[in-house]
């Protein structure tokens, strides 16, 4: 099992003590097996972020969400479209 940490940056740290958008989750690892297996599911979320950038044809992973967003809205406008005007 992991247990994680929030560790905040400087500039996410508020005098309040709540912490910004800019902290990260740092796991608490407690075995070798544990972060055999984290590295695993890192490369392989990878793999599929590699993937879904050559399926949308971009270079850039911070477009993903953006593209994909992009396709769904197209793909509901042309299904309205053809229910409205095909019957």
């Amino acid at each position: 099992m992991v247990n994680a940490t929030f560790v905040p940056p400087e500039s996410a740290a508020h005098s309040d003590g709540i912490v910004g958008f800019g902290a990260t989750l740092v796991p608490n690892v407690d075995s070798s097996s544990e972060l055999e297996r984290m590295r695993a599911e890192l490369d392989r979320l990878q793999a599929q972020q590699q993937e879904l950038m050559k399926l949308l044809g971009t270079a850039r992973p911070d477009r993903i969400v953006h593209d994909v967003r992009n396709l769904l809205q197209e793909r509901m406008f042309l299904e309205a479209a053809c229910k409205r005007f095909g019957g």
